[in-house]
């Protein structure tokens, strides 16, 4: 079930002992006892949630979008739109971006896990 995007945030693979941590997490609070393969995906979608949920606190924070980030996004909208934003404008869509493919990402990751939970 490899589906996470777990890689735009250089989440590693969890360690035996987060295995371990993992499957009794879930048989605490969803009494079912899941396979190592399954804690493994488990824990990453887990780890993409918490950034997930980690980029939605500081969004509004002055530097949540970088000047890089900014630049790259005015570069994308000049080549397929033909506009020539300022870093301000830029920023301010990325922003607004965020603020749609956070939830989008926050409900894929909890149909992901309820997917291996019901499984057992």
């Amino acid at each position: 079930m490899d589906k996470t995007n777990s890689d735009n945030f250089g989440i590693q693979e969890p360690s035996e002992k987060e295995i371990k941590e993992t499957i009794e997490k879930v048989k605490i609070k969803y009494d079912v006892v899941i396979s190592r393969k399954d804690a493994i995906e488990y824990a990453k979608l887990y780890n993409e949630l918490s950034q997930w949920f980690l980029i939605e606190k500081n969004i509004n924070s002055t530097d949540s979008i970088t000047d890089e980030m900014a630049e790259e996004i005015k570069n994308i909208l000049r080549k397929k739109r033909g506009q020539d934003l300022d870093i301000y404008d830029a920023q301010t869509i990325a922003k607004e971006s965020l603020n749609v493919i956070i939830p989008r990402e926050k409900e894929r990751i909890a149909k992901e896990i309820k997917a291996i939970i019901e499984k057992y």
